[in-house]
């Protein structure tokens, strides 16, 4: 539990809206659907994995980035998981996010996008 609560306090000191109390998963809160895809695509891309939990499976149409934090990660990795927060939420993302949009978009990208143009129709 010294992890969850390490990461935690860590992504709540860098002013991310997280779901719950520290336990074992640690949901991140956004309001935008784009901005959660293009957010989990550049963890991704900094080596960091986490689960993207998306409307209609999330409360009050939110979409999560969630962590699974366990005893078995070391210190090392829950601060790297912690500075990637920190550099995306400092803007470093933009080259990152300017780079996926040039990309061809991953199937969950084309799904998210087509889902918003059915929905706009």
């Amino acid at each position: 539990m010294n992890n969850a609560k390490r990461l935690h306090a860590n992504l709540s000191a860098l002013g991310y809206q997280l779901g719950a109390p520290a336990s074992p998963v640690i949901a991140v809160m956004f309001d935008d659907r784009l901005e959660t895809l293009h957010f989990w695509h550049n963890l991704l891309d900094l080596g960091i994995y986490t689960n993207l939990m998306l409307p209609p499976a999330t409360p009050k149409g939110t979409s999560l980035i969630r962590c699974s934090v366990s005893a078995a990660h070391t210190t090392e990795q829950i601060d790297a998981i912690s500075s990637a927060f920190a550099r995306l939420r400092k803007g470093a993302n933009v080259q990152l996010l300017d780079n996926a949009r040039n990309k061809t978009p991953r199937r969950s990208e084309a799904f998210i996008l087509s889902d918003e143009l059915v929905a706009q129709s």
